[in-house]
């Protein structure tokens, strides 16, 4: 008896740490990743000021151009080919400036 006492004791506390183990990864794959929006925000008010271009890499293209304008959400960019491109800033993998 008291060896299923103590293997019930154990089934306890094994399921209670799965579930916590669950649980965190739950919640670490619902939080959506981040980058980190401020070293882009200064790379942007760079190439806005000093009329350099930029290259933004969004899932596996680049895109070039001069920073126009920017805001919390969105990065607005012209080209020569373009006059107006406007990328969400969520959406950018990695920025590129000289």
């Amino acid at each position: 008896m008291s060896h299923a006492l103590s293997f019930r004791s154990l089934d306890t506390r094994l399921l209670a740490l799965c579930l916590g183990l669950f649980s965190l990864a739950a919640s670490a794959a619902d939080a959506p990743a981040r980058t980190d929006p401020k070293g882009f925000r200064d790379l942007f008010a760079s190439s806005r000021d000093t009329k350099h271009g930029v290259m933004l890499y969004v899932q596996g293209q680049s895109i070039g151009g001069q920073v126009v304008a920017f805001d919390d959400q969105i990065v607005e960019l012209r080209s020569q080919s373009y006059s107006r491109i406007v990328v969400r800033i969520d959406r950018i993998d990695a920025v590129a400036a000289p």
